[in-house]
Formats: structure tokens, sequence, C-alpha cells
């Protein structure tokens, strides 16, 4: 697949399979609904840590079987569809491979996403450290994390109002390295999910995969992260504009679209370039 093609094919083949969103609704739903009792607690106890772990489970559940789904829809790319009747039944079927992905891949995922959990730990915590002595040895104080964690429009506007031209550049320096290390860490794992599914079960020989992808496709994976990263921040952009009002759907309901058209777009990607485990293809065992 040419690198130009890419983002129109995985459009179109979302485009004409949209019941593999149904999950991610009915998902994100739940999912909040599980994660409302992390809200309510203002301490590290043992309570919030058993919250953690129960939304870990279900939000490792849910992508098991979801990406799943979008695994099968992806084999169903090249497919020529003759009547109706079999393109419903194709739609339906995907559905039908959420709990076999499920059972599957949830241990894989499990061990994906608390990898994952662990380098944003480690990461946050010296970055942390280096913010924070960043931003005092140039006066400025810490109650800025905690103005900035309250939301308070008002109160932030006030506190950069008190800040010299030199702390006011140091802030903007803060911010930039930090937007940059996030921008780094996601682009360094893109095609971790892909790996785990498409390539190895074990997220340590994932993690392999991911970087001995990421460094085969170098330019390619530049392409396809700062195309999918500008769509993402157009949308964030949009969310400003409508508010809190009605409008506020719009940049709701494509933000569900974006995260599934993100998902195509690096699977699919992933698995042309490897040629591996189409479900309904010749190459569907993997390496476990």
């Amino acid at each position: 697949m040419e690198l130009k093609t890419i983002f129109t094919d995985a459009a179109k083949l979302t485009k004409n399979n949209l019941m593999v969103i149904q999950p991610l609704f009915l998902g994100v739903l739940i999912l909040m609904f599980i994660a409302k009792p992390l809200y309510t607690r203002t301490a590290l106890d043992l309570g919030f840590y058993i919250s953690a772990a129960i939304l870990v489970l279900c939000v490792s559940a849910f992508i098991s079987g979801w990406y799943n789904c979008i695994k099968y829809t992806i084999s169903l790319k090249d497919k020529v569809y003759i009547d109706k009747d079999n393109y419903k039944n194709d739609q339906l079927e995907i559905l039908k491979q959420f709990f076999p992905g499920v059972s599957e891949y949830f241990l894989s995922v499990t061990a994906m996403i608390s990898v994952y959990i662990g380098l944003v730990i480690v990461i946050s915590y010296y970055l942390d450290i280096f913010i924070k002595n960043l931003l005092t040895n140039a006066g400025i104080s810490h109650e800025l994390f905690r103005i900035i964690n309250s939301s308070n429009q008002q109160e932030i506007k006030q506190f950069i109002g008190t800040l010299s031209n030199s702390q006011a550049e140091t802030l903007l320096v803060s911010f930039g390295i930090l937007a940059l290390c996030v921008f780094l860490f996601h682009f360094s794992i893109l095609w971790f999910g892909p790996a785990v599914f498409y390539k190895t079960k074990n997220p340590f020989l994932a993690i392999f995969e991911n970087f001995k992808f990421l460094f085969k496709n170098f330019i390619p994976s530049i392409v396809i992260f700062i195309t999918l990263t500008a769509i993402n921040l157009f949308i964030s952009f949009l969310t400003m504009i409508c508010g809190n009002g009605i409008l506020s759907f719009i940049p709701f309901l494509c933000f569900f679209f974006y995260i599934l058209y993100y998902i195509v777009t690096v699977f699919m990607y992933y698995e042309q370039k490897t040629k591996t485990c189409s479900i309904n293809g010749s190459k569907f065992d993997r390496e476990v």
C-alpha cells in the first residue's frame, strides 16, 4: 500500500464498515460508569488502587475485543460484494469478533497497557522533576500547577499576568518541552498495538517489533503520525469553538470517528507492510 493512498483507503474502509464503531460508543459509556469511583477519591488509598485496577482490566477487555473487530474489518478491504445480504452478514460478523478477541488477546493487552502505564509513570516522574527545577530556577512558584489543575481561567490569567517577560518565556519553553515529550513518546510507540495483534502476543517482544518497524518505515511513520495528530488538533480546536452548548455534540461525534480512523489507518498500514495476519487470508497464523 502506497503511503499516498493509506489515508483515503482507511477513510473508505471506515465509511463502508461503520458497524465497527458501535462497540466504541457502548464501550466508552460503560468505561465512564466504571471510572466514576476514581473521580470521587481524593487520596491514593486502597480503594483508589482497586478501582484503578478494575478500570485497567475493563479497558483491556474492551481494547482486546474492539481491536479484533477492526482487524477483521481490515481483512474485508479487498472483498467485492455481489449482493446486500453478503454485505449485511459481514457487518454482523464484525461484531461477532469482539468476544473471541477478548478471549484471545486479553492477557496480552493487559500486559501491554501495564507496560504503557509503567513507561508513562517513569517518564512523567523525571519530566516533572526537570520542569519543576526549570521553573524554580526562573523564580516561578509551584502554585502554578495547582492553578492549572483547577482549570480556573480567570485565576490562570491573573497568575500569568504577574510573571516577568523572562519568566513567561521560561514557562512557554516548559510547556513546549512537555508537548514535545508527549509527541515523541506516542510517536515512538505508534506501532505497539499493531505489533501485539499482528506479530506477537508477548508485549515485550512487541515493543521490539514496534521499534524495528518504526526504524524501517521512519518517514512514513512520521507522515502518518503528524497527519493523524493534525486531525486531532483540528477537532480540539473545533471543540473550543463549539463550547459547551448543543454544538459541542459535533466535535464529540467527530472524536469518536477520529479514534476509529486512527486505529484503522495504523493497523491497515502495518498489516500491509508486514504482510501478516489477514483473518480471511492465508497468513493468519501469528508468532505467539
